[in-house]
């Protein structure tokens, strides 16, 4: 047979770090191992059923490029792949297992099981049920199965040991008395024809039936492995490989990651800027090594490589910085066509831009990109980098036009000699730019900062900013730029206070 993943989400919430990286995790490994990673929706909880979290789910996974090869959009061998569409199968093994001995009814109220808790709990025993219809004779509990409701429970072993081999951890037992006999089917409510499972009850079975052959999740499902294992082996089953990855922790490196921790659903991130494929590489870095210094890779490079030898037995912690690096990375491997398109939606979110952008509109964004491109690690940088070539310049410090050991004259000689030189528009590039410009420093004995620092202020407003000022004064174009000096020089006549001058000439380029 051949090897055979799947992730298996409850759509109580959105797809998150903890969840894409599983199923990250099981497509890369039937990718190598030459398998199927197949899609299966348990949706059993309804309780706890988010409207929307399906769909969040499986676009999610499809925006990193996990592709499936069976699930609930693309159908298969093996569907429904909804467990809400496969009651009538739960129903019928699991009253199967009663016929074989491994189960039985059970009839007791809601009330009577939340005094059995309130007992033990006084007498500071484990809350477990107490086994109460397990000692019903088997005709009787049949026939009050036909006029009353009841639960299916799973007949654990009393002693004894289960054994479980996991694929990171090794061998693990469980002390079968230290385990409870557990819900496998709940009452069937009025109006229904099948009651709803549990998880317990639904995934061994969906995973035998769909010739699952490794369960990789999280070590959160650790404890449910005996159970799962019991069940297998009453219906006389294969058992599956099992692998609990370790959970992420969060950036302190104390405690599972969680919410408080910052932002964790997927579509939240890519909203932020981050790029799929440095999603993808972060994630694949949590809890996998190649065994070498290498960082960066596709999903399809590390299909190539990736297996259970590389999975760590200890959890790692969420670390936004390496994130942040990698999704920089991924920024400048752009070819600047594709670029240019991610921005447009934070620019037209922004208002800068329409919704569906002019050709004028994408010349102007081609300009803009190659001086953003060094500078960004999201995408929704953007909107704050390039508001001065949509906006007019913000009103900004007087005083920011006064490099360090620069002199307000100096400045104005600065400002007057800029002018001029944008006065030739014939060659009004960023390359001719800086070469005038670098002369207007020697002829007035400046240093190129004393003079570059004043001027990107005039265009700017910021003494920090994307791309050299006059490649930014190249995009502005000369009618523009030199409104933005005439307008310095004329915040810069305000500075008469000499103490005022001499306080903030401290400042540095």
């Amino acid at each position: 047979m051949h090897p055979r993943f799947r992730f298996a989400p409850s759509p109580t919430g959105f797809a998150h770090i903890g969840s894409a990286r599983t199923a990250l995790y099981n497509y890369l490994l039937a990718q190598h191992m030459g398998g199927q990673f197949i899609l299966r929706i348990e949706d059993t909880d309804r309780n706890r059923y988010v409207p929307g979290s399906v769909e969040d789910i499986l676009h999610s996974f499809a925006t990193l490029g996990i592709k499936w090869d069976e699930g609930p959009d693309k159908g298969g061998p093996y569907g429904p792949y909804y467990q809400s569409e496969r009651l009538f199968i739960y129903h019928d093994y699991l009253h199967k297992l009663i016929d074989a001995g491994w189960a039985y009814p059970c009839f007791c109220s809601t009330e009577r099981l939340e005094q059995v808790r309130k007992e033990q709990e006084a007498a500071g025993t484990a809350s477990h049920y107490d086994r109460h219809c397990r000692q019903l004779d088997p005709e009787q509990a049949r026939a009050k199965m036909e006029s009353e409701p009841y639960v299916i429970r799973f007949k654990t072993p009393l002693d004894g040991t289960t054994v479980v081999h996991d694929m990171l951890r090794g061998e693990l037992k469980f002390d079968n008395a230290t385990l409870d006999d557990h819900v496998l089917l709940k009452r069937r409510r009025s109006g229904e024809k099948f009651a709803w499972p549990t998880y317990h009850g639904s995934s061994p079975i969906d995973d035998h039936l769909m010739n699952i052959t490794h369960i990789v999740r999280g070590d959160e499902w650790l404890p449910s492995t005996p159970k799962h294992k019991m069940l297998f082996e009453a219906f006389g089953w294969p058992v599956p490989s099992f692998a609990h990855l370790p959970v992420i922790l969060s950036p302190s490196g104390k405690g599972k990651m969680s919410k408080r921790d910052g932002t964790t659903a997927i579509r939240d991130m890519i909203s932020m800027g981050y790029l799929p494929a440095a999603l993808v590489n972060f994630l694949l870095l949590i809890g996998w090594s190649s065994g070498d210094d290498r960082e960066l890779y596709t999903i399809d490079e590390a299909a190539k490589v990736f297996s259970f030898a590389g999975l760590a037995k200890s959890p790692a912690a969420y670390d936004p910085e390496k994130l942040d690096w990698f999704n920089g990375m991924y920024i400048r491997a752009l070819p600047l066509e594709d670029l240019a398109d991610k921005l447009v939606p934070y620019l037209a979110k922004a208002g800068y831009i329409s919704a569906t952008p002019s050709p004028a509109d994408m010349d102007y964004i081609m300009q803009i990109t190659p001086l953003l491109q060094e500078r960004l690690t999201l995408l929704s940088d953007v909107v704050d980098q390039v508001c001065f070539f949509y906006n007019d310049v913000e009103d900004y410090d007087n005083t920011l036009l006064l490099p360090k050991k620069t002199s307000k004259e100096q400045v104005e000689q600065v400002l007057a000699g800029a002018i001029e030189c944008l006065a030739d528009e014939s060659e009004f590039t960023g390359e001719v730019l800086h070469d005038k410009l670098k002369a207007l420093a020697t002829t007035l004995g400046l240093k190129t900062g004393q003079v570059f620092m004043p001027l990107r202020v005039a265009v700017t407003g910021r003494t920090v900013s994307p791309g050299s000022v006059t490649d930014i004064m190249a995009v502005l174009g000369p009618e523009k730029s030199r409104q933005r000096i005439k307008l310095a020089a004329k915040k810069l006549a305000s500075l008469t206070d000499a103490a005022s001058l001499n306080e903030h000439n401290g400042h540095t380029s």
